[in-house]
Parts: C-alpha cells; structure tokens; sequence
C-alpha cells in the first residue's frame, strides 16, 4: 500500500509504530528505509515509469524520515508507540523516598549471609512485618513490585508474592498458598534445590510432606512423596484444629529450611483487607518466629476498608504490643500536583519540558484527586477521545488546554469508566461481565467454557478475542491497584 499510494503512508505510518503491530521493530525502520529509496527510485530512474508525483514523493519521504528518525533516535523503544502515551512501567512519581526505604530493607536481609548465602547463625535477624496502606488506585502494589522485586531479582534474593480475593474469601490461605507456589517455582530453578529438598526430608516426618503436600497446591516438588507407601498418603486425615495447627508449625519450620538456603526472601500478600482468619493467625506466628533468618514479610491493604473493628486492624495491635517485634507501616497517599504533573509529562514522554504540560496536569490531577490509577485512566480517555494527539510533524504532543478543560468538567471517574466500557461491543462486554464473577485473576480456557455454556455465540465475542480482553482489563489495572 505504501508503494501504490503515498497518501496511505499518512496513515500507516503511525500504525507501524502501534504496540499492536505484528511486525517488529527492526522490520519497521527497514521497511521504512526501503519505502524512501523505492520513492527515490521512482523519482530518478527513467527506466521504471513514476507511480507518483513528485509532491506525492517528497510527502512520503518526509514521513519515512519521521518515523526512521523516531526509531534510530531510541524514541520508539521496545515496540513501545511514540503515537500513544506511556501508560504502563512507568517510573513512580512521588514515591522515591519509599523505594529508598525499601530497598534499605532488602540491603538488611543479606547481613549475616555468608559468601554462599547460607545463614550465619551468629549474626541471622528475626522475620520483619513490613505494611503497605493506602486507598484503592494509590499505587500500593506499584511501589512494592518497584521497590522490592525488581531489585531483589537484581540481588539474587527470592520474591513471591500472593493477592486476597473478594471472590475467594472461602478459601482459607489462598494467597499465601499462591505465594508459597511462587516461591517454589523460584527454588526449582535454583541451584540450591537439592539441597533444600534434602534437608526438608530430614526435617519432616513422612505425615508432615504429606500434609504441606496436600495443603500447598503447587508446591509439591519440594516435598518428595514417592517414597512414602499409598496407604500412608491416603490415612492422613486434615480436618480439624489441630490439623491446622500442624500445618501451621510445618509452615514455619519450612520457611525456616528455606531462608536459610537463600540470600534472603521477601514473602508479600496483597490486599489483606480480604484475608481469612487462617492467614492473620499464621503471618503472626511467622512474624514471631525468632527461627527463620532473612525473611520480609510484607502486606498491603486498603486503608479505607480495614475500620478499627477488622480482624486484620485486630491483628496488628495485638502484634504491636509484642515486644522484641519490628512492625513498619508505610502510608501510600494520593500524588501531590507537582507529582502528577512529572508523571503527566512522564507518560507523554515530555520530562524535559514538564512546564508544557502544567495545565494539563492540573485539570487531570483535579479530576484524580492525586490518584495514580486514576490519573492514567483520565489520560486514556484524553487519547482515546483524541483530545491529545502526536504530531508527527512537530514530533510531540498536541492539546486545546480550553477543549480539554471544557470536556473534562462534565467527566468524573464512574463516567469515564462507563463510556471505556462502552466502547468494547456488546459481545466483548459479555465476555468482560462473565470475567468480573471469576475473581481479580481468570483463565481465558474458563471464560470461554462458561461463555460457551450460557450464552448464545451471537451474544459473546469469538473465543480468539479473550487474551485481547484480558489484556486490556490487566494493563489499566495491575500496578496502581
């Protein structure tokens, strides 16, 4: 289309610079670079007859050497588009005092390693309770993935998180177990397995693998079973108080096996406001465990949801009138206007000239009240109603500061969502109601056998359009839950 008619390139060019183009990007710049040759081509070569003429040409070349100069100067990075806003991995405005704090933490973990990250006994700390609080959309999750799993990935440390969900509030456990099951999928590619794995055969009675192997789905490699005889796998029986209570013990003494084999390992449990009594009884006995060296649990919850009469705010004063116990608390408030306005600029790749966007950052952060989940689904909606535009001739973007002004005053969040909504036809919205019963996290295997099973095919979207679904729900709402 490019070599047929120029004026396509108006177009397509833009696009082959989309996150959604299937082409690659060294694909890109060379097809662009064939395209301005090609034109050239046409233009000098008396033996090929002109396609186009010769404004036609020049246009087409103009754009070429855009987009080629896009590419080459690293503003198209990872076939990140410099014709949307950067509204995911973004840097945390506002935040750089908490990730210090943070990382401060991790640096601790590894006092009193040795060189081959076993434990010094002389030296080991006690487990520390590190909580993260703060409204919906403030960016809790953010900052701890940000500040704890990137750089304990870079420090060789373990990190395996788990979430609540509202949806499986029954399931005593749940997310710790899905942490325990991150935590062992780290260990199995570890080069220190096999030892954990035999130390946790001399640590644990044949009843006791067992038990952690049942109870901890996803776990079972660490716990090796094959040989314990059927009968006994089958007799154990895990109903009961004291069932639990074994499990709980077991629980500790694994933790214990394990950080003493590693350079240090953050457990985090996300969304406690949800959790079950279960997990509260057990983060405190982890807590209080003095046994298990170099381990940061970490947890975080809605503020606003979490009254004085909650078991999780329960849990925590008892735990503070614990003595020899280290408890922080970091509060996560919403952004201030300056950090809204270097995120603002951030997103539309504009730090240089953060001036330029302080307009547009004020009626942003005055709709978003500060918060940063908020902030980027008001920026999304700016884009998709093209009321910010790249400008590929001037290479940066472009507002009406009035338009912009005017449209938002009639716009809140509940607004903004439901026209986001809206947008996806009416089978892409049945999809997205049957996933809003299956929990913050589903399987499109799942979506589409209960689509299949009671809606007519007429109603829903076609099974290959599930990923784009949830895709689209998890990129706008991961991070700044």
């Amino acid at each position: 289309l490019l070599h047929t008619n120029p004026a396509y390139a108006r177009i397509l060019i833009p696009r082959l610079y989309s996150p959604r183009c299937p082409i690659s990007p060294g694909k890109r710049s060379s097809d662009l670079h064939h395209l301005k040759s090609y034109s050239q081509m046409n233009q000098t070569d008396g033996g090929i007859r002109p396609i186009r003429s010769s404004v036609e040409v020049t246009q087409a070349e103009e754009l070429a050497d855009i987009a080629i100069k896009a590419s080459e100067s690293g503003k198209m990075i990872s076939g990140i588009s410099i014709a949307e806003p950067r509204l995911e991995n973004l840097r945390l405005h506002g935040r750089e005092d908490e990730i210090k704090f943070l990382n401060t933490k991790l640096r601790e973990l590894n006092d009193g390693r040795t060189d081959n990250g076993a434990t010094d006994v002389t030296t080991k700390k006690r487990p520390e309770l590190l909580l993260v609080k703060g409204e919906s959309g403030t960016g809790k999750t953010a900052l701890v993935m940000q500040g704890l799993r990137n750089p304990a990935d870079k420090m060789g440390m373990a990190f395996a998180g788990g979430k609540f969900d509202l949806n499986r509030t029954a399931l005593p456990l749940s997310a710790f177990f899905d942490a325990m099951s991150s935590l062992t999928k780290y260990l199995i590619v570890n080069d220190r397995v096999e030892q954990i794995k035999f130390k946790i055969i001399l640590e644990f009675e044949e009843d006791e693998r067992i038990l952690l192997a049942r109870a901890m789905t996803g776990c079972e490699d660490l716990f090796p079973i094959e040989d314990i005889s059927p009968h006994a796998r089958d007799s154990l029986a895990l109903g009961g108080k004291e069932a639990a209570m074994r499990l709980q013990f077991a629980i500790r003494r694994l933790l214990k096996v394990i950080c003493s084999n590693l350079k240090g390992a953050v457990l985090f449990i996300d969304d406690l406001q949800w959790s079950d009594t279960s997990t509260l009884d057990l983060i405190r006995s982890i807590a209080l465990d003095a046994e298990i060296p170099s381990l940061l649990l970490v947890g975080a919850y809605r503020e606003d949801e979490v009254p004085e009469s909650h078991p999780l705010a329960l849990h925590i004063r008892e735990l503070g009138e614990q003595r020899d116990i280290v408890i922080t608390t970091i509060s996560v408030k919403n952004l201030s206007p300056s950090n809204v306005m270097s995120l603002v600029a951030d997103a539309l790749r504009m730090e240089d000239n953060e001036s330029a966007v302080e307009t547009l950052a004020k009626l942003v952060h005055k709709k978003s009240e500060g918060n940063a989940f908020f902030v980027l689904m008001f920026l999304r909606y700016l884009y998709d109603e093209r009321l910010i535009q790249f400008n590929f001739g001037a290479m940066k973007w472009i507002w009406d500061d009035v338009i912009v002004s005017s449209t938002m005053v009639m716009q809140n969040v509940a607004t903004v969502m439901i026209q986001k909504l809206k947008r996806f036809q009416e089978g892409y919205q049945n999809i997205l109601k049957v996933a809003s019963c299956l929990g913050a996290s589903f399987s499109t295997s799942v979506i589409t056998m209960v689509v299949e099973e009671i809606l007519p095919q007429t109603e829903c979207a076609s099974i290959t359009d599930c990923d784009e679904i949830a895709s689209l729900v998890t990129s706008s709402v991961g991070e700044f839950e």
